[in-house]
């Protein structure tokens, strides 16, 4: 009898193990595949052209001018209306839908206007366009400080980022405009102005999510505030509990950051999400240092941008192990500190698109609904779907927050193919109008693939702002394709001066 159920206990235990291995080979092999063929097979741009994020830009271009002061940029303004050329403005060209670019024009890269000085008494950061925000939190992170606001990558320009109004997750904030104090503006005669709420008001307005159309930002002052240890919490809410939790301002409780996930895994698809919340506790937050394990953290997302075992596999591990892993103690800036190249598509043939959405929370759950089936009816690859709460916008002129919303940016995987640019653009469309129809908006720094009639019910404002940039702007120096997209006035221009030239 004994001999027989050690012989069970054996057996039994060897199956265990064998489960075990079986349960635990199954990840470790998708992981290790995934990593080795992780290679970058993306290709450059012909040389004297440029691309941005999206990769399905390539833009051939008059002149490339780095600018590094203001005596550059005058410069080079001077020349390109000698020349006959539009001007865009491009920093680190995180957009993807030409906003930073123009074919055959000049381009200015602000990348070496980084000069950065703090206002230790005010807590105001006087810094450079074309500083990277990766370099803003090393800066600041040595000086006990943080970005008031800023969006949740470190890869973008402040220029940019200002030029695009983006939001982050600073819990009830609003978007990054509320954190600028004023801007230095070279507008297209060469002159800079100051502006700020009191002086020169409407530039200020309009240059905040003006994307580049009324003049060159030179420099910025921006609110910072203390860097915070902060302790995270991570909770599985329904659509409908997490569309609550993240609108309930009142009920913070301490809450410097707030970042919410909702599932693209087959079983749990759209209908579950991940509410990440990040409190404020007493001590002194560590140095700033590298981002953790970002190669797992890669191999873990782009393991889900394959098959639905990917899927699963990368929310089980993102929505369930790695709140168990996190350790207490993360300063705000460390948060921050997050590379979009940790998830960005490295391979050739394909690419991944960003939309940005917003939506009143109460409507959350029936949005999701209209792009469950918008996303199955076109046949387009949802990878990822994060959102936080934006509050009300009272600065810029372009606004898309005219009140407190919830903000949701989708990734989408794409070949780059004309055939799939069609169906993305299909989707996108169907997605403004679900969006619209819920009482939200979309956002503007992804591709234009939104029609006229969209944009301008979207943007109501939109007519007057490329009014107003022919008053700061009279003969459209500053322009890109995000203007000729959706400004019949300036398209008309564009569309006489290349007829002028061909003449």
């Amino acid at each position: 009898m004994n001999r027989v159920s050690r012989r069970w206990l054996l057996r039994a235990g060897l199956l265990l193990l064998a489960g075990f291995a079986a349960f635990v080979a199954r990840p470790l092999f998708r992981l290790g595949t995934v990593a080795w063929h992780d290679r970058d097979t993306r290709t450059p741009p012909a040389d004297g052209g440029w691309d941005d994020a999206s990769r399905m830009n390539e833009t051939p271009l008059a002149e490339i001018v780095a600018v590094s002061d203001e005596v550059t940029a005058r410069a080079a303004l001077a020349r390109a209306r000698e020349r006959g050329l539009g001007v865009a403005i491009a920093g680190a060209r995180q957009s993807m839908g030409g906003q930073a670019l123009l074919r055959d024009g000049m381009a200015l890269d602000t990348a070496a206007l980084s000069e950065m000085s703090h206002d230790d008494d005010q807590g105001i950061l006087r810094v450079g366009a074309g500083a990277r925000w990766a370099e803003v939190l090393a800066f600041l992170d040595r000086r006990g400080r943080s970005p008031a606001l800023m969006q949740p990558y470190n890869d973008f320009s402040v220029g940019g980022s200002l030029a695009a109004n983006c939001h982050g997750p600073m819990a009830g904030r609003p978007p990054i405009a509320a954190s600028v104090v004023g801007l230095s503006v070279m507008l297209a005669d060469g002159k800079v102005v100051r502006c700020d709420r009191q002086t020169e008001g409407e530039l200020f307005s309009l240059v905040l999510g003006g994307y580049g159309l009324l003049g060159l930002i030179l420099e910025a002052d921006l609110r910072t505030v203390p860097n915070r240890l902060l302790d995270p919490t991570s909770e599985l809410l329904s659509p409908a509990d997490l569309a609550e939790a993240l609108a309930d301002e009142a009920g913070d409780d301490g809450v410097e950051l707030r970042l919410a996930r909702i599932s693209v895994a087959p079983d749990s698809f759209l209908t579950e999400g991940l509410l990440t919340s990040y409190r404020a506790v007493d001590g002194t937050p560590p140095p700033l240092g590298a981002e953790t394990w970002p190669s797992l953290r890669r191999w873990v997302f782009r393991a889900g941008t394959g098959d639905d075992y990917g899927r699963y596999l990368r929310w089980q591990l993102e929505g369930r192990v790695a709140p168990l892993l996190s350790l207490g103690g993360i300063s705000r800036n460390q948060v921050l500190n997050v590379s979009a190249t940790v998830v960005e598509d490295r391979h050739g043939p394909t690419t991944d698109i960003l939309h940005g959405y917003f939506v009143p929370a109460d409507q959350l759950a029936l949005f999701l609904q209209r792009t469950e089936l918008i996303v199955r009816d076109v046949g387009v690859a949802l990878l990822d779907l994060e959102l936080h709460a934006v509050a009300a916008d009272d600065d810029s002129y372009l606004r898309y927050a005219d009140r407190s919303l919830l903000a949701l940016t989708m990734r989408f995987r794409q070949r780059r193919l004309p055939g799939e640019e069609y169906r993305m653009r299909e989707a996108t469309r169907g997605l403004i109008d679900a969006a619209r129809d819920l009482g939200g908006r979309y956002q503007l720094p992804y591709r234009l693939h939104a029609s006229r009639r969209q944009f301008n019910m979207a943007y109501p404002q939109g007519r007057r702002f490329f009014k107003r940039k022919r008053h700061y702007d009279p003969d459209g120096l500053f322009r890109n394709t995000f203007l000729h997209a959706y400004s019949a006035d300036w398209s008309d221009r564009q569309t006489r001066r290349e007829g002028g030239r061909r003449g």
